[in-house]
C-alpha cells in the first residue's frame, strides 16, 4: 500500500514539474513595420532558461474546397533572418538591463505583398527547457494583415507594445 501511494505521489509531482518547466512565451499579436522591414517580438516567460529554439513563420492559404465543406490548405514559408537560437534566459536568470529573455525577430519577406486578407500568418516557436528537457511548441496565428501590421518599433523591455509610429 505504501508503494502504491508513494508511486501516485511521485507521478503527480512529475506532472507538476513538467507543467511548471514547460517553455512559455508571450508572442506579439502585432507585427511592427519599420523603415528596414518587419519584426515580430516574443518574450520567454519560463522561470528557467530555455535552449534549442527554432522559430518558423508560414502563410496558410486555402488550397482546395469541396462540396462537403472540407478544405485543404497550403503552407508557404516566410523567410526569417534567424530561425535558430541555442539559448534564451529565463525569468530567474535574465539581466534586467539587457532584457535577454526578449527577442525581436526580423522578417525578410515583404509581408504586405505576400500575405492576403483571406490567408492566415502562423508564427511558431519550438523550444526545450534547459534543465528538464521538456519540449514545447507555441504558435501565434494572425488573421488580417491590415490589423496585424503596425508602423513603428517595439518598445524595449518586457513588453510587446509598439511605439514611435513612423
Amino acid at each position: 500500500v505504501v508503494g502504491i501511494i508513494s508511486g501516485i505521489i511521485a507521478y503527480f509531482l512529475n506532472l507538476a514539474l513538467i507543467r511548471v518547466s514547460k517553455p512559455k512565451f508571450k508572442i506579439s499579436s502585432i507585427i511592427s513595420k519599420e523603415e528596414d522591414g518587419y519584426r515580430i517580438k516574443f518574450i520567454n516567460k519560463t522561470l528557467s532558461d530555455i535552449e534549442n529554439l527554432k522559430m518558423e513563420m508560414f502563410i496558410q492559404t486555402k488550397h482546395i474546397s469541396n462540396s462537403q465543406g472540407d478544405e485543404d490548405y497550403r503552407l508557404r514559408e516566410v523567410k526569417l533572418k534567424n530561425t535558430k537560437c541555442s539559448y534564451l534566459a529565463g525569468l530567474i536568470h535574465k539581466d534586467p538591463k539587457l532584457n535577454d529573455n526578449c527577442v525581436q525577430l526580423f522578417i525578410e519577406d515583404d509581408l504586405e505583398n505576400i500575405w492576403k486578407d483571406d490567408d492566415k500568418l502562423i508564427f511558431q516557436i519550438t523550444a526545450y527547457n534547459r534543465f528538464t528537457g521538456v519540449k514545447a511548441i507555441q504558435r501565434q496565428e494572425l488573421h488580417c494583415p491590415k490589423e496585424s501590421i503596425k508602423k513603428g518599433k517595439f518598445k524595449s523591455g518586457q513588453t510587446i507594445e509598439i511605439i514611435n509610429n513612423l
